[in-house]
């Protein structure tokens, strides 16, 4: 009996193989050898020809060689085209959108686009380390229960100037649910440490509509999908967090973005999970409006909700305090 990763993964589910022999195997005249998948490395950008080298460096140095990078570009105004028109490597393809869509088009052009079994998301300011694509799928392929329908995200390192934090997450079991996974317990789970079957990213997409929240709305409209989430505990990716002006994801901004996708979403959300989506972005916003009376109602609902641990509510209660002194102060 065979018990190497890719003959454990050759089995049957629900009574269809999860991935064909094929994209396994190739035959070289009489042998029969292992084929690695193709992984499509889609790397939306707007306006980074200053440091969208390094991004598309950090691709090529892979140890996985077998995939294809997408660079879709969100009709840059800068230096971008030249900078990624000066590599010369086969695997590169560049798609320059024809208008801006403030980053509500790229990702979805790039998954369309691919031709890859399976696709990784790359910000265009962010790093991976040299193994990332080889440890993250050699995982998802002896982990996955059906690979067609498997996502995995890893750990990583945030990076703010010359500061880098090493951000380790609480184990994920197939169990739990992801979004109280994010939104409750407060783990990181960031779209430039995605991988996931191109089958079940081609049937998800990105949500079109929004400027913000798009890594979360990805694992909502997975989880719709049946995705199969898997973590590997590794940090492979560093995330550059920056206070740029034009970075969608920015603090408080579109404040009426997030109400209306919290809304929406409302009923596919845990009680826990709602509640810290409310106090990761709506509390400290309402503090900062000086409406404490709403401030107020959202910590009280994860208090009872018990959706806050000990040091969170503490440290909680101290910011309304702190407020409430600036303002009686000034």
């Amino acid at each position: 009996m065979c018990n190497s990763p890719i003959c454990l993964r050759i089995e049957r589910v629900d009574g269809a193989f999860p991935f064909t022999i094929k994209n396994f195997f190739k035959k070289e005249g009489n042998k029969l050898t292992v084929k690695k998948p193709l992984i499509s490395v889609i790397i939306p950008t707007f306006n980074r020809g200053n440091i969208i080298l390094d991004t598309i460096q950090s691709v090529l140095n892979q140890t996985y060689t077998n995939f294809e990078l997408l660079i879709v570009d969100d009709a840059s105004t800068d230096h971008t085209s030249e900078m990624v028109n000066s590599i010369s490597d086969q695997r590169i393809k560049y798609i320059k959108l024809n208008q801006n869509t403030k980053g509500k088009e790229a990702r979805n052009k790039g998954i369309t686009e691919s031709t890859g079994e399976f696709i990784a998301f790359l910000d265009s300011d962010d790093l991976w380390a040299r193994e990332k694509l080889e440890k993250q799928l050699k995982f998802m392929i002896k982990n996955a229960n059906n690979i067609n329908h498997a996502f995995c995200f890893t750990n990583l390192y945030m990076q703010k100037d010359t500061k880098l934090v090493n951000c380790t997450n609480k184990l994920f079991s197939p169990s739990k649910n992801v979004m109280d996974y994010i939104l409750s317990e407060k783990n990181i789970v960031q779209t430039s440490t995605y991988m996931v079957s191109s089958n079940l990213a081609k049937r998800t997409l990105f949500n079109n509509t929004l400027t913000k929240h798009q890594d979360w709305d990805f694992c909502l409209r997975l989880l719709k999908n049946q995705a199969e989430f898997l973590f590997y505990p590794e940090s492979l990716t560093i995330w550059k967090v920056d206070d740029r002006k034009d970075r969608i994801s920015a603090g408080y901004k579109n404040i009426d973005v997030s109400l209306k996708w919290l809304e929406e979403n409302r009923p596919f959300l845990s009680k826990k999970a709602i509640c810290g989506f409310e106090m990761t972005i709506l509390y400290g916003y309402y503090l900062r409006q000086k409406e404490f009376k709403k401030a107020l109602k959202i910590l009280k609902t994860a208090k009872n909700n018990q959706a806050l641990n000990l040091y969170d509510l503490i440290k909680s209660i101290l910011l309304f305090i702190l407020f409430k002194l600036k303002i009686k102060n000034s």
